[in-house]
């Protein structure tokens, strides 16, 4: 058995135990393992994880800074026993999430001064 599955079943065990369901994390986490060995990675390293976190690129930025958080938690607890594990940045794709919120907030506003404009009972001649 690889060393960092083998460390994932310890950590999902142990977390188990103290009462975490980690239904979803499990199944991250063991993407992410399964990502790390595709890659021939024997430890944790912050681009490895933010490549992982990152892909599909077809996933909302929340869902990205999820996914880096689940495989940040797994890197916190592997780095007491693997010293060449990396702990990637707690708020390495918040900052995008953010900016990405305050896109849509803006743009949603915009819609909305549009919408209130338009009169009522207004139909768009290609109707």
């Amino acid at each position: 058995m690889n060393p960092l599955a083998a460390h994932l079943d310890n950590y999902l065990k142990l977390r188990r135990q103290l009462g975490f369901k980690l239904r979803v994390p499990g199944i991250l986490l063991r993407n992410f393992v399964r990502f790390a060995q595709q890659k021939r990675v024997a430890f944790i390293t912050t681009p490895l994880a933010l490549e992982w976190a990152t892909q599909p690129c077809h996933i909302s930025p929340g869902q990205k800074a999820n996914r880096l958080g689940v495989a940040r938690r797994f890197a916190k607890y592997l780095s007491a026993i693997a010293p060449r594990t990396e702990v990637p940045a707690q708020k390495l794709l918040l900052r995008f999430t953010i900016i990405w919120d305050k896109i849509i907030m803006i743009m949603w506003e915009q819609i909305s001064e549009i919408i209130a404009i338009i009169p009522e009972g207004w139909k768009p001649s290609f109707a």
